[in-house]
């Protein structure tokens, strides 16, 4: 994936990604997995408006502790994921490169550029 989101897209591709996640968790065995199964429906929950608060906010720091945030739920997602592979409950798909997407599209240096100093 090499587009470039526009904020809209990007705020869009979250809530995607985050339905597609969503998905997949309910589609684990509640017995076996139950810790992994509630811990991956709520890692993104709240990646969407982080993001978007990020896009929004006035303050360099700001800013940046927004898109931190967003990284670590991104991370926390991933890790996941990777957990569910090697215990064979999921087989890596689209999700592993829409969360890599992601996390290049609001660490890329156009989102950094646009960061006023304050």
């Amino acid at each position: 994936m090499t587009q470039n989101f526009s904020k809209k897209e990007l705020i869009d591709e979250a809530h995607a990604l985050l339905m597609s996640v969503k998905g997949l968790s309910e589609s684990l065995p509640e017995k076996n997995v139950r810790t992994i199964r509630h811990n991956l429906t709520n890692c993104l929950n709240d990646l969407p408006t982080q993001i978007e608060t990020g896009l929004k906010k006035e303050k360099k720091i700001d800013k940046i502790k927004s898109f931190v945030t967003a990284n670590s739920y991104l991370n926390e997602c991933q890790d996941y994921l990777d957990i569910l592979s090697h215990l064979q409950y999921y087989k890596p798909d689209d999700m592993i490169d829409r969360i890599e997407h992601i996390r290049e599209e609001i660490n890329s240096p156009e989102i950094i550029r646009n960061i006023e100093i304050n």
